[in-house]
């Protein structure tokens, strides 16, 4: 039997006898399982998804909601295990370098690890902070026995993410068998293995990582607390006094999920794709630009695909998929529809502390300078395309002699040295070679580079191009994020209200997103006055993904064009790069909904600015 848990603000407790053989008389009863679980006064919501992390106790009273979990390790009948290393393995997070958790942090993730099926979600508390940890069902293989391992750490409440990878081996010696050895109850010492007390602890940079007397906690605070409330551990389900944020007039508030792309869940007609063909539509689902046309391992066929949100997409169901099914309608096309599972948690961004950096911004990562002859061989190409710098629009052609034909300032001299010219080298994936044809490294420097697609400019142009954007003029290729001139000092919040916008009837709730400029001063010495617009977006799967897309674009200041003179009101101050909804109704005219195109807009103006789906986890 299933051991069943709840977080009682202090550690996990298991569920008295009559609720842990109600909760497996439910959890083993014939599909489908139910997805609400009455347990007195409490409810399990979301328990036909326990066994992902993602079901949650509610008080029917006070509304406060507690996380519920499967004991680890479990293995479920029929379900996939993930693919670990044959010996000792651990976790690391990125933190500028390669970190691992905490004893007790590495004890829960192994064991969590080692379920099957590994969770989607799992929650942890570290250094007074709350963390989620999510793919760890990237773990499993699909059919062809690969895996994307693509792991993250978010912290809850600033959701800023960092990568996770598992590593085999002890992390920097063995640990220690004195280590609590279940996620909650433990109140031991949780410092971080490796580097003493000064290391980091988990997704925090140089803070002590002890939280002795304060107990380990999975999940931590619910958003909406100012901290995670205690209690004195006595009664059934627990009895903390925390009180969490409503989201509206008799709504339930929820505890924070992460948001990740492996939270999508696709429905054909009424049947949930598998797990396998789940995961090879994300892939699908991230590619820029997105396919139309899908074709699954299964034979099935995905149409419409580039207009998933919108409700246009469609699965055609392959022979073989018909052969056990009813085939009273063929081949008839059957509606393909994208739910996500994580609500948005109440949360915000500060700048510039939550400013997003770009570590590529040096050339040398996106391509290499041409030698001399390589110079040459433009100029005696005969194509003018490629005599033609694209930025500065002068000739890249050269006389013997150090003279250059173009009137740009930029120095082209030829050496001299009798070789034969030679063409760059183009590698099985289509990118430049960074070695050129000659097998040796190129020249450190020099007055023109090729980037990796293959397209050469003058340097100093490149450079100065790469400042403001990092995409190759010619053929859009992005080298790198896009930043923009958005005024540093703002912050972006974002909460949850229990209504529903115009056009929008199939999400019950509204995202509320408020951006505030505090007026200033620019560079030059001119004073702007400050704004506090406010936007909607609906709380289905269109919304839900251009909030992410709407952080990722303030946190690189391209949300916004910068500063400028409103047509509307005449006054100096920032200005709108990406549209938002400033209006709940109206239609598009009064900047409101219904507007069936705002979604299609809005990826176009954020694809435009460098954001887009593919940058999402």
């Amino acid at each position: 039997m299933l051991e069943f848990q709840f977080w009682n603000d202090r550690c996990y407790q298991s569920y008295p006898a009559p609720e842990q053989q109600q909760l497996n008389s439910a959890f083993t009863q014939l599909p489908p399982r139910p997805k609400d679980v009455q347990l007195g006064k409490y409810v399990v919501r979301d328990f036909q998804e326990v066994e992902q992390g993602h079901a949650t106790q509610v008080n029917s009273q006070t509304k406060w909601p507690r996380w519920v979990r499967i004991r680890p390790p479990y293995a479920l009948p029929g379900a996939a295990s993930a693919s670990l290393p044959a010996g000792p393995f651990h976790f690391e997070y990125e933190d500028g370098d390669w970190h691992p958790y905490a004893q007790e942090v590495q004890q829960e993730l192994q064991q969590l690890a080692r379920c099957a099926p590994p969770p989607a979600a799992t929650f942890f508390g570290q250094g007074g902070h709350s963390y989620a940890l999510l793919g760890l069902d990237s773990l499993v293989p699909d059919s062809s026995g690969r895996t994307t391992e693509e792991l993250q750490q978010v912290n809850v409440k600033t959701q800023r993410s960092r990568r996770v990878r598992l590593v085999p081996g002890f992390p920097g010696g063995a640990l220690s068998a004195a280590a609590a050895t279940s996620f909650g109850g433990s109140s031991s010492s949780a410092a971080p293995a490796g580097k003493g007390s000064s290391s980091s602890s988990a997704g925090g940079k140089g803070k002590s990582s002890s939280s002795a007397g304060k107990g380990f906690s999975p999940y931590g605070p619910m958003l909406g607390s100012s901290s995670s409330s205690s209690s004195s551990g006595h009664g059934q389900h627990g009895k903390g006094n925390g009180k969490g944020k409503a989201l509206g007039k008799g709504s339930t508030p929820r505890p924070a999920r992460a948001f990740s792309l492996s939270s999508a869940v696709f429905l054909a007609g009424s049947r949930r794709l598998p797990p396998e063909l789940a995961a090879e539509l994300v892939t699908h689902w991230r590619l820029e630009p997105r396919p139309e046309l899908v074709v699954l391992s299964s034979g099935d066929e995905v149409q419409n695909f580039h207009v998933l949100e919108l409700g246009g997409a469609v699965l055609r169901e392959a022979k073989a998929t018909l052969s056990h099914r009813s085939q009273s309608h063929g081949r008839d096309p059957l509606p393909l529809e994208l739910k996500l599972r994580l609500e948005p948690a109440e949360g915000g961004l500060q700048l510039p502390e939550d400013l997003d950096e770009d570590h590529s911004a040096d050339l040398e990562g996106h391509g290499r300078y041409l030698a001399d002859r390589e110079i040459a061989r433009l100029a005696s190409g005969g194509c003018a395309e490629d005599l033609e710098c694209s930025i500065c629009l002068c000739e890249m052609e050269l006389e013997v002699g150090g003279s250059s034909s173009s009137n740009c300032n930029v120095d082209l001299s030829l050496s001299n040295d009798g070789e034969n010219p030679s063409c760059a080298q183009v590698d099985d994936d289509g990118d430049v070679e960074m070695n050129g044809s000659s097998g040796q490294g190129g020249p450190s420097g020099g007055p023109v580079f090729v980037l990796r697609c293959g397209h050469a400019y003058h340097t100093e142009c490149l450079k100065r191009w790469f400042a403001e954007r990092r995409r190759c003029p010619r053929c859009q290729l992005d080298f790198g994020k896009v930043f923009g001139h958005q005024p540093r000092h703002c912050s972006m919040s974002w909460r949850l209200e229990a209504w529903s916008l115009p056009g929008h009837q199939d999400s019950s709730q509204t995202i509320i997103v408020q951006f505030r400029f505090p007026a200033g001063t620019d560079e030059q010495g001119r004073q702007y006055e400050g704004r506090s617009p406010k936007g909607y977006l609906p709380c289905n799967a269109q919304g839900i993904l251009l909030l992410e897309l709407f952080q990722i674009a303030f946190r690189r200041r391209v949300m916004w064009f910068g500063l400028g003179t409103s047509m509307s009101y005449g006054s100096y101050r920032p200005t709108f790069n990406i549209h938002i909804k400033t209006s709940s109704q109206g239609g598009a005219a009064k900047h409101g909904y219904p507007d069936p195109e705002y979604f299609s807009r809005a990826l176009d103006e954020l694809r435009t600015n460098g954001v887009a789906i593919a940058e999402l986890s």
